[in-house]
Order: C-alpha cells, then sequence, then structure tokens
C-alpha cells in the first residue's frame, strides 16, 4: 500500500516543485545552477576516484620495481618519477577545480579531460613495462 500512496504523491510533488520555480522568478536559471553543481561535483568525484586509483598503481609498481633487476630500475625509477609528477599536477589541477566558479569550471573542464586521459595513458604505458619479461 505504501508505495501506491508514494505513487499518488508525485504528481503533487511535481505541482509544487512546478510553483516553487513560477514563484522564485527565473526557474531555468535555477535548474542550470543546479545542474551545473550536480556536474561538477559528478566530475570532481570520478577524477578523485580516478586519483586514487592511480596513486595506488604507481605504489604496487614502485612495489614490484624493488624486486627487478639492476637495468630495469633505472628506466622504472625515471618513469616512476614523471608518474608521480603528473599526478602531483592532476591533484593540484583538481584542487583549483573545486575552488573554481561557475564558469571557472566550465573553463576547466576540457583541459582537465585531457590531463586525465594523458595521465591514463602514462598509465597504461607504466604498467605495460612492468609486465615486460625483465622483471626477476
Amino acid at each position: 500500500m505504501k508505495p501506491i500512496r508514494l505513487l499518488a504523491a508525485a504528481p503533487v510533488l511535481l505541482i509544487m516543485t512546478c510553483s516553487l520555480f513560477t514563484v522564485c522568478g527565473d526557474r531555468t536559471q535555477k535548474v542550470s545552477d543546479a545542474d551545473l553543481r550536480r556536474e561538477k561535483y559528478k566530475f570532481e568525484s570520478v577524477m578523485a576516484a580516478k586519483l586514487v586509483v592511480y596513486r595506488r598503481s604507481l605504489h604496487q609498481m614502485n612495489a614490484r620495481a624493488e624486486n627487478a633487476s639492476s637495468q630495469f630500475k633505472v628506466g622504472t625509477d625515471q618513469q616512476s618519477a614523471e608518474l608521480e609528477r603528473q599526478l602531483a599536477a592532476a591533484e593540484k589541477n583538481l584542487t583549483a577545480l573545486d575552488a573554481s566558479s561557475k564558469q571557472g569550471w566550465i573553463d576547466m573542464k576540457p583541459g582537465l579531460e585531457h590531463a586525465f586521459d594523458d595521465l591514463g595513458k602514462s598509465f597504461e604505458q607504466a604498467t605495460a613495462r612492468f609486465n615486460t619479461p625483465l622483471m626477476h
């Protein structure tokens, strides 16, 4: 019975919501602002989760490199340092995104997407290298 009551209340809630936007004024602007906030939050959450995964992958790669041959370690140390630099830059950009305004977020999004794509490609290359038979 409860689901039916909830279903019956949905049109009333819809009417109240529409009335609220009409009373509040420019409803498209309010919806747009809310949508932008949700989109920004979702984007930040996804990028933060990617950073956690990349950070964990880097830690695992460094742990594996400790057991590798000295010849292999030379290249992995350089690659690890570059990945660490890219991760730090991505974290800095994500912090800047968090502090950005609505227009700033819109302007920053394409650059951040590109930076995270590049970071992902770097990690794919590093992972491929760590799966080579040079490791002992």
